[in-house]
């Protein structure tokens, strides 16, 4: 799949369900196969990535379920991309939060 299929699909992913590609992902991997299969068939892989990367933009007091924008990288494994876009909003937002998720 190429680098512009991939950005498109985790874009895509964050649009639909509202929430970084990685939580979808690793959500539907922690529920097993079937949550697996299942969101693949309702997914198609050239339409949506549920890999990370990518994280929705949200102003404050805006409904929830429709963010304003998506931040979206890739080209560096999904932990790493994720870490990448919650470390770099972090840095605009002045956060001085650690992550779990790369150590």
């Amino acid at each position: 799949m190429g680098f512009c299929l991939i950005t498109a699909g985790k874009t895509a992913t964050v649009k639909r369900y509202s929430r970084s590609s990685f939580f979808v992902g690793r959500n539907a991997a922690a529920k097993g196969a079937g949550a697996v299969k299942r969101l693949q068939k309702l997914a198609p892989e050239l339409t949506y990535a549920a890999h990370g990367g990518a994280l929705p933009i949200r102003l404050k007091g805006m409904d929830f379920t429709n963010p304003v924008g998506v931040i979206v990288v890739s080209g560096l494994p999904q932990e790493q991309d994720h870490q990448l876009v919650v470390d770099a909003c972090r840095k605009v937002l002045g956060s001085k939060e650690t992550s779990s998720v790369c150590k």
